[in-house]
């Protein structure tokens, strides 16, 4: 019989029950940011399922001696697990792929749109009874250029091209060719990605190699008035070179579903300051409809289950 910990919140009877019908017991932390409890809790657990918003660092882990497995719910689980600290333990790490790619593609569609035609910035000006400068583009004469084509960069890229026939551009770090024909893009180098696209969407994970990969050198290398839309991690974007790209004007607008706090990242204050028709910030929302939650946490429960079969 194993033990299993669930974080956050959303879960349903038959998510417990599920591990119940496996002969397992379980345990429960909403608050998952009460690190004093959660500190008690991991001490005798085997599984783990991951669906608040604390970070489980190596003080946790090293009173987690029985863990064998985090089921992260959701994709990037680095920005939640010291994951280096945690393969060392021999404790897997397992997340849900796909499922929530649509609706993050679908809110992506939603703050390109809302950016590129300043819907925000029109919202307050009508609600407070004003008028100016009304003009905004459209979408159908503009080129996105989608950093990271994995299922959500592929569901961005076929709305794109299904809905509204724009010229996508993309850069991955792996060829996506049975993409390219079956939506049509271009698959092109992230320098001239940066020198052609009107938008920029950001669909990687954040590891390593791809932390800060929007900087000053790629912001200096796109188009002036250049729209940046990140529904993936922060840590994607410098935001220090991202505020002084904004106070140029280099960039147009800059749409993020991922807000850092400011003791890790101050250049948030800044960002918070400017208006709607400048920064848009969304909670970490994107992912958060009923479907693709459900969805999410469903594979999150049979992750942990499969992990945990051989646990006696």
């Amino acid at each position: 019989m194993a033990k299993v910990l669930f974080t956050g919140t959303g879960y349903e009877n038959r998510h417990f029950a599920s591990i119940e019908q496996a002969g397992h017991q379980w345990c429960f932390l909403e608050d998952s940011l009460n690190y004093k409890a959660l500190s008690v809790l991991v001490t005798d657990v085997h599984g783990y399922v991951l669906g608040g918003d604390e970070f489980v660092d190596t003080s946790l882990l090293d009173l987690a001696s029985q863990l064998r497995a985090i089921s992260f719910v959701g994709v990037g689980y680095q920005n939640f697990i010291d994951a280096e600290a945690a393969k060392v333990r021999g404790i897997s790490l397992l997340n849900t792929p796909g499922a929530t790619s649509n609706a993050v593609a679908e809110a992506t569609i939603g703050l390109i749109i809302a950016a590129r035609r300043r819907l925000f910035w029109l919202n307050d000006l009508g609600k407070a009874g004003h008028s100016g400068d009304l003009r905004s583009a459209d979408l159908t004469n503009a080129t996105v250029g989608i950093i990271g084509l994995g299922s959500i960069g592929q569901a961005v890229a076929s709305f794109l091209r299904l809905a509204f026939n724009m010229r996508v551009i993309y850069w991955s770090r792996s060829r996506k060719q049975d993409a390219e024909v079956t939506f049509g893009l271009e698959f092109i180098t992230l320098d001239k990605l940066a020198f052609e696209a009107d938008i920029v969407v950001t669909c990687m994970a954040s590891e390593p190699e791809t932390v800060g990969i929007i900087n000053v050198d790629f912001l200096s290398n796109c188009r002036n008035g250049v729209i940046i839309v990140n529904p993936a991690s922060h840590k994607l974007i410098d935001h220090n070179a991202m505020c002084e790209s904004l106070i140029s004007e280099k960039v147009s607008c800059f749409a993020q579903d991922d807000v850092p706090s400011v003791s890790d990242v101050p250049a948030v204050v800044d960002l918070q300051k400017m208006g709607n028709d400048r920064v848009i910030l969304l909670p970490h929302a994107t992912a958060k409809t009923p479907g693709s939650w459900n969805k999410t946490l469903d594979q999150a429960v049979e992750n942990i289950l499969k992990a945990l079969s051989g646990v006696a």
